[in-house]
């Protein structure tokens, strides 16, 4: 609660990388309440090919931030509903409907 009070604005993300090469990222709850208020999966998708051009070469980590946004977005506009967490659900849900 004390952080909520403070003038200075603290971080809204914090990101970490965990053995076994597992990285963890998290939002603080109002930039996250934000965010899904104005389903950024789209945004989240632009962004990631804005800073990294096709033309430029992509790294397999940057194509699975560019993959699973639009995936999520196709789910929830095809269900009305939060899509799977792993991008290997997605996928195979994208494999299964041939879409």
């Amino acid at each position: 609660m004390e952080r909520y009070l403070h003038l200075d604005q603290s971080p809204d993300t914090t990101d970490a990388l965990l053995p076994g090469d597992i990285d963890l990222g998290g939002w603080e709850l109002r930039k996250t309440l934000r965010l899904f208020s104005g389903c950024n999966y789209l945004r989240m998708a632009e962004k990631t090919l804005e800073a990294n051009p096709p033309a430029a070469g992509i790294r397999c980590k940057q194509l699975f931030h560019i993959l699973r946004p639009l995936l999520a977005f196709r789910w929830i506009a095809t269900y009305r509903s939060m899509p799977p967490t792993t991008i290997e659900e997605l996928l195979h849900w994208i494999k299964q409907t041939r879409i």
